[in-house]
Formats: C-alpha cells, structure tokens, sequence
C-alpha cells in the first residue's frame, strides 16, 4: 500500500482544510477496528498524561 502523507498549507485555516481531507481519506480507506485502535492509542496516552 503506497503510504500519503500530510500536504502543508499555504496558512493555518488549509492546514486544517487539507488534514480534514487527509483524514475523511483515512477512515474511508481503512477498517473501523484499525482507526479506532489507533485513536484509542492517543486517547489514552492523554489520560495517562
């Protein structure tokens, strides 16, 4: 699977346009049960934290 990577903005407001659509893409392309996993990673590296 070729790996896609992150487009920078010209300015904060496309930063954030472009990882909406990064992500949407994400989840579109990958399994409930994989994303979620993931996510729960971070949820919980936060509550550790």
């Amino acid at each position: 699977m070729k790996r896609k990577f992150l487009k920078p903005g010209k300015n904060n407001k496309e930063d954030r346009i472009n990882f909406i659509k990064f992500w949407v893409q994400y989840i579109k392309t990958h399994s409930d049960k994989e994303w979620s996993r993931q996510q729960n990673i971070v949820i919980n590296s936060q509550i550790k934290s």
